[in-house]
């Protein structure tokens, strides 16, 4: 189980019908003092992420580069956007 610890049911605030990809949606973990702000800031200083919301191109792209337990704490970090943006 991955833990980001904050509470689950902060939320950020997405207008309705604005297209939030992914990548601007993960600058709100890069300060964060834990792992999942290590691995924010990590994607986000990777000129060669995909610039893409599909999470294919991501996962894809991630699974070569991640350990188990980053790319499982990807894909947490991804049902959150998800989550977020819907």
């Amino acid at each position: 189980m991955i833990s980001f610890l904050f509470p689950t049911s902060d939320r950020i605030i997405v207008k309705e019908g604005i297209d939030l990809k992914f990548i601007i949606w993960l600058k709100h973990f890069k300060e964060i003092n834990r792992p999942v702000g290590d691995l924010a800031y990590d994607i986000l200083r990777d000129r060669n992420f995909p610039n893409s919301n599909n999470y294919a191109d991501m996962s894809s792209y991630l699974e070569r580069k991640l350990d188990r337990n980053q790319f499982k704490m990807f894909e947490k970090l991804y049902e959150l956007y998800k989550s977020d943006i819907n």
